[in-house]
């Protein structure tokens, strides 16, 4: 759906994702089932959803005949991106679990569970508030990129500071075994701030293709690297730091790329 610009589309089916998410995965806590339910739930109701909008997204591409070559290449570029993305995004557990063990991967998921539902609401908002710049130059989306991130930041502060202190009530609600988690859940609200950079949409958005590829590239090795050297020294401080660190490397080199631009595409 990006590849084909449907961005308002696109954020639907996204914020459908996260509440069927939140609704599924919000039966064994309010019955109190152990962890591996919890994480069946989750993986269980993101495979549901993502089913059920590939299903939407065949029948909307099949109806929309004006779609070009070009649209449907990028299409396929961004999902691949994504498969890119999503290995990126689930390797911590499995190097929290290799150096620190399956207690520390417990502590760590009820730490990332809510923020990583946040998360996906202030992607979505990013991916909608892009739409407008589909049909514009990529001089224009250059210039529109750091005015968007500063209108964003104010918001992610907000965000970042109301879910500190609202954490340990949340999880004394839902969580009361894992009280153990809120330090760092707490820490976690720090990852808000750093996804000011919208230029993964604004890639998106100026069919700049091999600028969102080196982007994300750069985001998941970076991200590697620092898991391995800090998961061992820190723990379960040193996966958040890595994600923290990884996202900002990741958002200057969007940021310079996207001013690059024009080389680039040369």
């Amino acid at each position: 759906l990006d590849g084909a610009k449907l961005f308002k589309i696109s954020t639907i089916f996204g914020i459908k994702k996260i509440i069927i998410n939140l609704i599924i995965m919000s039966a064994p806590i309010y019955l109190g089932f152990s962890y591996l339910w919890l994480i069946i739930s989750n993986y269980g109701s993101r495979l549901l959803a993502s089913t059920l909008n590939y299903r939407s997204t065949t029948k909307i591409l099949k109806q929309d005949t004006d779609l070009s070559k070009k649209e449907i290449k990028s299409s396929f570029h961004l999902s691949t991106i994504g498969v890119l993305g999503a290995m990126g995004a689930h390797i911590d557990k499995l190097l929290i679990f290799h150096y620190l063990g399956a207690v520390e991967v417990a502590i760590y998921s009820f730490a990332t569970i809510i923020p990583q539902q946040i998360e996906g609401f202030i992607k979505q908002g990013q991916a909608l508030s892009i739409q407008k710049l589909s049909n514009k130059s990529n001089d224009y989306i250059k210039k529109s990129v750091l005015k968007k991130a500063i209108q964003f930041f104010p918001i992610l502060i907000i965000i970042s500071i109301g879910y500190y202190f609202i954490a340990p009530y949340i999880f004394t609600i839902l969580f009361p075994k894992y009280q153990a988690s809120i330090p760092y859940t707490q820490l976690y609200a720090l990852i808000f701030l750093t996804y000011f950079d919208i230029t993964p949409f604004a890639f998106i958005a100026g069919d700049m293709i091999k600028q969102k590829y080196i982007r994300s590239t750069i985001k998941v090795i970076t991200r590697l690297v620092f898991f391995i050297i800090l998961i061992p020294t820190l723990g379960i401080n040193g996966a958040i730091f890595s994600i923290i660190i990884s996202n900002l490397i990741s958002s200057i080199f969007g940021i310079i790329l996207i001013k690059k631009s024009s080389f680039l595409n040369k």
